[in-house]
């Protein structure tokens, strides 16, 4: 049995009451797939299934200071996270791809945590949402 996630409704224009954004711009996205929210529920499961292995392979190139590794998986972040709407997983994804591309790991790490940071966000929010459509 395939996992299920539910995706919240179009806002209606209403101000957000949570100072933090959510990691996951619902709204652009489902735009963006002409309005297709099963597409968009595909999209989150295959993204969400593949982030652990990708986490655990740029902590890998970390600790190896293989910055060529840590380049291409936070660039293949950073294009799912943008497919998604999901703005601040892309924007970490970006920074520890830059950091990737000029070889200066020592940074690595904090950028990882931030990295680590944004993917349990999007967790957490997908599974909200799908525990309070339940």
């Amino acid at each position: 049995m395939k996992n299920k996630l539910a995706i919240p409704a179009l806002s209606s224009g209403g101000e957000q009451e949570d100072v933090l954004a959510p990691p996951l711009d619902v709204e652009g996205c489902v735009n963006m797939l002409g309005g297709d929210r099963a597409m968009l529920q595909e999209l989150l499961l295959e993204f969400l299934a593949q982030l652990d292995m990708q986490v655990k392979a740029i902590t890998a190139a970390l600790a190896e200071a293989n910055s060529g590794v840590v380049c291409q998986v936070a660039h293949s972040i950073k294009g799912g996270a943008a497919v998604l709407s999901a703005h601040s997983l892309m924007s970490a994804a970006a920074f520890l791809e830059e950091l990737g591309k000029s070889g200066d790991l020592p940074e690595g790490e904090d950028s990882l945590l931030m990295l680590e940071r944004e993917v349990a966000r999007l967790r957490c929010y997908c599974k909200g949402v799908a525990n309070n459509d339940a």
